[in-house]
């Protein structure tokens, strides 16, 4: 009777034992699923995102920082901000500062510590008549900031409603900068311009996936 009474107790802790792995595989993969159904959400979202957004309070709180620490460039004291905006498009983005600066030869002096300034033309979206967007050229993403661009259709109408282009009177004009390529890869292009005339200068990030 002793035997039969161990063998029970055996046989109910087996079961006890499969009944806590089973449950715990089942929420395991329950878990896993509910995962991988949010992250083929998430990557689908990411892809389908089209935002563009320009000059809110927050881009401009942010425009000196965002500037140091994409290029190791300080904003000048004296910066009048005259364009901020990120565009967004999937996982691609571009992100601009257009500002002018009075003292533009201390502003000069402190770029020529850390980067090579080439005299070119731009005639956006030209530099030295070239796409601006090309690889060793820019290598940048270009918004429609003047009438030479026209957008894709996907893109025009919210262009039309967000931006601002009165802002670029001067940016658009062929002229005469100073350049210097911050960065340049497979995936990135930055970018900053110094328009001498203007007292004007403007930096560009762009990435791709």
């Amino acid at each position: 009777m002793k035997i039969i009474d161990s063998e029970i107790v055996y046989t109910s802790t087996y079961q006890k034992i499969y009944q806590i792995v089973f449950w715990l595989f089942a929420i395991a993969s329950s878990a896993f699923i509910a995962f991988f159904i949010y992250a083929m959400y998430s990557f689908s979202v990411a892809w389908s995102t089209h935002e563009y957004e320009e000059n809110s309070d927050l881009l401009n709180a942010a425009a000196a920082g965002s500037l140091y620490i994409e290029s190791r460039v300080k904003l000048p004291l004296d910066a009048k901000i005259i364009h901020v905006s990120e565009h967004r498009a999937g996982p691609n983005s571009s992100y601009n500062l257009l500002f002018k600066v009075n003292n533009l030869g201390t502003f000069l002096d402190e770029i020529s510590n850390q980067y090579l300034l080439e005299n070119k033309t731009i005639d956006y979206p030209l530099l030295n008549d070239e796409l601006i967007t090309k690889r060793d050229n820019g290598n940048i993403s270009a918004l429609p900031f003047c009438e030479k661009i026209k957008p894709s259709d996907e893109y025009d109408k919210l262009f039309i409603e967000k931006m601002n282009q009165s802002a670029f009177v001067d940016f658009c004009n062929k002229q005469k900068v100073l350049f210097t390529q911050v960065e340049e890869g497979t995936e990135i292009g930055k970018i900053l311009v110094v328009f001498p005339n203007q007292k004007m200068v403007w930096f560009n990030s762009s990435y791709w996936f």
